[in-house]
């Protein structure tokens, strides 16, 4: 009889951590609404890179919400007018010439990674999203990702920009994993 009760204890708690897990997200809000206005308000650069342009990035990331296909959002032009707010910190911005090597699970993946010659952009932005009526934040997270390919560094910003705003999008409003 004990054991089915620890069983039990050990059930639920499993599965209230997985359901919290796919709720760390605003997936559920999309779900909800129809139509998600967002207005996106700053993106800021305290990267200490020149070249990461927080303009260009904002441009993208308008870009990447209209483009969202599983979420329907309607960018607006004012907080008022808008369900949330989303805001930006480009924390930071670094491209190689080479890219680093990564450590894989088997000796043959270091080889070939050790191997391969290729550039290298990563890209760390602090989004933060709130509730526009309320005020109250609903989603704050570091977002990092970067890309590895023959690129010059003029090209890698579209690229990197690109790709840092679908990863939020996915953070952000996916199901959850």
């Amino acid at each position: 009889m004990v054991k089915r009760w620890i069983l039990a204890v050990l059930i639920l708690t499993v599965a209230s951590q997985l359901s919290f897990a796919s709720e760390n997200n605003l997936h559920k809000m999309g779900r909800e609404k129809s139509i998600i206005k967002v207005f996106i308000g700053d993106v800021s650069n305290i990267s200490g890179q020149n070249t990461a342009n927080a303009s260009d990035f904002k441009a993208s990331l308008e870009n990447a919400i209209k483009n969202r296909k599983s979420v329907n959002f309607d960018i607006v032009n004012s907080p008022e007018a808008s369900d949330i707010k989303i805001t930006g910190i480009i924390k930071k911005f670094q491209y190689l010439e080479h890219d680093p090597v990564t450590t894989y699970g088997t000796s043959w993946g270091l080889l070939l990674d050790a191997a391969t010659t290729e550039n290298y952009a990563e890209l760390v932005v602090e989004f933060a999203v709130t509730d526009s009526k309320s005020g109250k934040l609903l989603w704050k997270e570091d977002v990092m990702s970067f890309t590895k390919k023959m690129m010059s560094p003029e090209e890698s910003l579209p690229l990197i920009y690109e790709k840092e705003s679908r990863t939020f999008l996915s953070k952000c409003f996916g199901k959850g994993r």
